[in-house]
């Protein structure tokens, strides 16, 4: 996952649906392999896809605003 920067900041790492079919992208930044990184939540209207869909940004995502929204925790 990049910014229109070209800056990586993250993965994609899930795609979630609400009980109201609202579509949330859960981002990770940091970890390794899907471990111990910090997800968040992010309206996937928020996110601009290539039309050959290999490459998505988040105009203007940034690590540091990444780490500043709530972190996403799935529910076991």
């Amino acid at each position: 996952m990049q910014n229109d920067k070209d800056e990586k900041i993250g993965t994609l790492d899930d795609l979630i649906v609400t009980k109201d079919r609202s579509l949330f992208a859960i981002l990770q930044d940091g970890g390794f392999l899907g471990l111990g990184g910090y997800l968040v939540a992010i309206p996937y209207e928020s996110l601009n896809m290539s039309d050959d869909g290999r490459k998505i940004t988040l105009a203007g995502g940034s690590k540091e605003a990444l780490q500043k929204l709530p972190e996403f925790k799935f529910k076991k």
